[in-house]
């Protein structure tokens, strides 16, 4: 097992995991079966972190929630909110630069914004005690956001992410939404789709594997090709006319 992996495993099994979640863990980083995996993706020349959001993901999906069916909107849906989402944000900005007329700079208007909380902390302080502690925390963070990334990149990061996000491509998902297995094949195209995007191939018996590790499918495990059938898009079938 990659050392990031056994790393990654030590780190949050100290943590407060469910029961379910922390044997999920243990039995993906302690399963003979999975040696196969982290032999296959260790021959890539890929950063060691990969292999660590990989076992994250395998380890912590929320399609891992045991209950039946599966809930998610639909393409158009999450596009609508994701162009929401943008649009907001594009608002938020110009009111940031009204804030700091004639020059209109949306990163002078986010320090205004700072110092009023500053503000608010000062006059919690003197007549709102039990305010205090929520304000300081919040100006803290405000700090902290200021300092490492810069609250402007940080907004801009938001609304470029929203603007990309309501363009792509739709996630396959499972076809029935309803059904028992709907989680476990949302599982397994997540993480299919995750080692497509990184090793620049399917690597179907690595889901296949991964997700009889994960689950316990041992009395009837996923193959390889019950991988291929479920992340590879259905062709429609096309009839030819005759003339």
């Amino acid at each position: 097992m990659p050392p990031i992996v056994s790393e990654y495993a030590r780190v949050v099994l100290n943590q407060n995991l469910d029961e379910v979640t922390r044997e999920r863990l243990i039995r993906l980083t302690s399963d003979l079966e999975m040696d196969s995996v982290w032999r296959t993706l260790s021959a890539f020349r890929v950063d060691p972190p990969v292999l660590r959001e990989y076992i994250r993901i395998a380890t912590l999906s929320g399609y891992l929630n045991p209950e039946k069916g599966f809930d998610s909107p639909s393409p158009a849906t999450e596009r609508r909110a994701f162009r929401k989402i943008a649009k907001s944000l594009r608002e938020i900005q110009k009111e940031l630069a009204e804030l700091d007329k004639p020059r209109l700079d949306a990163a002078a208007g986010l320090s205004r914004l700072l110092h009023a909380v500053r503000r608010a902390e000062l006059e919690a302080a003197k007549s709102r005690p039990r305010e205090l502690p929520g304000l300081a925390s919040l100006r803290l963070r405000l700090e902290d956001m200021k300092g490492r990334v810069g609250l402007k990149n940080l907004l801009e990061t938001f609304l470029n992410a929203a603007e990309t996000a309501a363009d792509a491509p739709p996630s396959p998902g499972p076809r029935k939404k309803r059904a028992a297995s709907a989680r476990r094949t949302a599982y397994i195209q997540d993480l299919a789709g995750f080692l497509r995007h990184h090793f620049k191939k399917p690597l179907y018996a690595v889901v296949a594997t991964t997700v009889n590790v994960a689950l316990n499918e041992y009395k009837n495990p996923i193959t390889p090709d019950h991988v291929r059938k479920l992340v590879t898009p259905a062709r429609k079938i096309v009839s030819k006319k005759t003339k």
